[in-house]
């Protein structure tokens, strides 16, 4: 249901070199950002209209990220030079409207009848960093879901570990958006369901911070998931659950809109802010 060709040797080699210029480039941000004395937050300042709710990144409790940065991407540069992007023109850009940080962030959209040419279906999506089998990361992303967005249908992913290998199956890891704007991550053909939240305002945005280790063995891999940096207590009543979370040797991210052939409406969702950490083995 999920099908996409793995990324060439190449296109994986370019992605991970601009994500380390963009993760260097970020870390030299911060530094400057702060030594400043110009603001009390130390962070850019934007504008909020009233229709629009932001929120402040200094006062979010985010769990703690161990581990080194492996991506970094602020949606600050319109050619996505982190990202190998698969969408009709003008479905992914960059807007000025409040973002979450910095001066701007990302758009994703898919209106009725949208047909990517190379995957022949409704998605606007970015493919980033590959992992594999054994790698425990860290993934912080901030998303917003528009009020224009009017999204029907069987379902729609927002992001997704898809398996590599040549794999045409669902992925091991997907998050959803349903079409009463809650957020539902656990397997790609959702015979699994890890943890649902409660449905999403519009014109807010969320902190979401999920921890993956990936494996196909069931008693190996698990899940753990932060909303607005507060740990929620998954499917099985804890905060942690265990399953399999991949089901071949490399997974990559893809993040963005990806729905079903039979969705109505326009879907939009915008992103700011992702970072992956990970743990080493």
């Amino acid at each position: 249901m999920f099908a996409r060709r793995a990324p060439t040797s190449g296109r994986a080699s370019l992605l991970r070199a601009a994500a380390f210029v963009a993760a260097l480039a970020t870390i030299i941000v911060v530094l400057v950002s702060c030594g400043s004395t110009d603001s009390a937050s130390g962070g850019a300042r934007s504008t909020t209209t009233s229709a629009e709710v932001r929120a402040n990144p200094a006062q979010l409790q985010n769990p703690h990220m161990p581990g080194r940065v492996v991506f970094v991407s602020n949606f600050e540069n319109a050619s996505f030079p982190e990202w190998f992007m698969q969408a009709l023109p003008n479905r992914v850009r960059i807007v000025h409207n409040s973002p979450y940080e910095g001066n701007g962030n990302a758009l994703f959209e898919v209106r009725p009848g949208d047909i990517e040419p190379e995957t022949g279906s409704q998605r606007a999506e970015g493919t980033g960093p590959t992992f594999e089998e054994g790698d425990d990361i860290y993934v912080r992303t901030a998303f917003r879901v528009p009020k224009d967005n009017t999204f029907h249908g069987p379902w729609q992913l927002i992001q997704q570990f898809h398996e590599a290998e040549g794999w045409s199956g669902s992925p091991g890891t997907a998050i959803f958006l349903t079409s009463d704007r809650r957020i539902r991550i656990g397997h790609g053909d959702a015979s699994e369901l890890d943890w649902q939240s409660k449905p999403l305002v519009k014109n807010r945005w969320y902190d979401l911070t999920y921890r993956v280790k990936f494996s196909q063995n069931p008693k190996v891999g698990f899940m753990e998931v932060w909303l607005n940096g507060k740990h929620q207590r998954l499917r099985n009543g804890h905060f942690r659950q265990y399953g399999f979370t991949q089901q071949m040797p490399h997974s990559y991210l893809k993040t963005g809109i990806y729905r079903s052939r039979y969705s109505e409406g326009v879907s939009r969702i915008e992103d700011d802010s992702l970072v992956i950490t990970q743990l080493p083995h």
